[in-house]
């Protein structure tokens, strides 16, 4: 197939002096045409994975699409009933290198990629994750709401023969770990708060359905076979991104179009050392800027080592010219710098199981705050050369292929 990458197209899409930007409302409307957001298992985003997994020739990564209804969960937590069934039937669709749809139970399926030794990266949709008032100038909708649901990922990435490790990705970051309740809705104009269960302290809602997801694995797949492995997972930041909150530059619901990203970026540069060259910044606020170059390993070597955080961070700088600049400068400063505010160098942990240090938090909000300054509109062409990407007329053309193979 005569492809152009997403990386050919954000250099394209750069040339100042053809601008190919779409506005945000035409972006919205080729996303709702081809299905972009859809809950069903062969929607264009999954369909896309497939076409393009197998244009790179990528077989040692299986891509699932999975969802866990928050509404029945925490129905379960406000009857104070075991959760672990609700989990253990989680359903979900995968596509095989021919691009056939196939469905069947998540603890089984994962199961046979683990027992393969793939690595498994999860398209995970939250149903009715959060609730929103409705905008509406109509009396009727006066104070009333509605389910939102949200779109996340898991990646199963393999520690040894027997052992998996496991990272979730919610581009809300460090926001998540001040949610503590869930808003259960009752009617258009009712909800009800149900505190996430305590066990040993406060744990967060995201943070409270992936340790039970996980936990339902690791307690019932030796009722189903003899030949599994275990998960390994907690509630640092070495298996969640708290980092910043990358949901403030989204108001139009493009939520799902950052777990394609990280797909992205690992199906196609997983093994390759990540090279940022000609780096803008500054050493005072009055000096000119300066260019620097900067050289990482791979987000292998880095997922081998558990530092997930470090690796979304390093995906978003390729993207996001504000995160590359902060970010970079942010992991070669100095902490013992004495003119470094001490909030900055503080090595305070905030939040107990987290092992995130007040001096990152305090980074992280300030990244936030530049995010909300001038990032909308990075996120735009971001969506935008996205956008244009999935879109081509060859991989269009394969996905309306694998639509008509999956439902004849």
């Amino acid at each position: 197939m005569n492809v152009n990458s997403l990386e050919y197209i954000k250099k394209q899409n750069s040339d100042i002096q053809k601008p190919q930007l779409h506005c945000l409302k035409t972006l919205e409307n080729i996303a709702h045409k081809h299905n972009f957001s859809g809950i069903e298992y062969n929607n264009y985003i999954h369909r896309a994975t497939c076409v393009i997994n197998h244009l790179k020739g990528q077989s040692n990564m299986v891509t699932m699409q999975a969802a866990i209804d928050l509404d029945a969960v925490f129905r379960l937590v406000e009857a104070k009933q075991d959760v672990t069934a609700e989990f253990e039937q989680t359903w979900c669709g995968w596509y095989d290198e021919n691009g056939i749809l196939h469905e069947n139970w998540f603890i089984l399926a994962l199961n046979e990629c683990l027992h393969q030794n793939k690595i498994v990266f999860v398209l995970l949709d939250l149903y009715n994750y959060c609730i929103y008032d409705i905008e509406s100038t109509k009396d009727f909708d006066k104070n009333s709401h509605e389910t939102l649901n949200h779109s996340t990922a898991l990646i199963f990435f393999p520690k040894n023969k027997t052992e998996y490790d496991v990272f979730y990705f919610n581009s809300h970051g460090n926001f998540q770990l001040h949610t503590h309740t869930y808003d259960l809705y009752v009617t258009r104009k009712r909800s009800k708060e149900i505190p996430v269960p305590k066990v040993d302290q406060d744990v967060h809602v995201d943070g409270f359905i992936i340790s039970n997801l996980v936990k339902m694995f690791n307690s019932e797949i030796s009722n189903y076979t003899d030949q599994y492995c275990k998960l390994n997972y907690d509630l640092s930041n070495k298996h969640n991104y708290y980092g910043t909150n990358l949901q403030c530059v989204d108001p139009n619901g493009f939520c799902y179009m950052f777990p394609f990203l990280i797909w992205y970026e690992l199906t196609t540069n997983l093994y390759e050392s990540n090279k940022f060259d000609d780096v803008s910044y500054r050493v005072t606020r009055n000096s000119g800027h300066s260019q620097k170059s900067y050289r990482f390993n791979s987000y292998h070597s880095y997922l081998c080592k558990n530092e997930f955080t470090h690796v979304i961070f390093l995906m978003m700088s390729k993207y996001f010219p504000v995160v590359q600049e902060m970010y970079l400068k942010h992991t070669t400063q100095s902490l013992t710098n004495p003119l470094v505010p001490k909030r900055m160098r503080s090595q305070n942990i905030l939040h107990p199981y987290t092992g995130v240090y007040e001096y990152q938090d305090v980074f992280y909000e300030i990244m936030e705050s530049a995010l909300r300054f001038n990032g909308a509109e990075q996120f735009h062409r971001i969506i935008n050369n996205i956008v244009d990407y999935i879109t081509q007329v060859e991989i269009n053309m394969h996905c309306d292929q694998i639509m008509s193979t999956t439902t004849a």
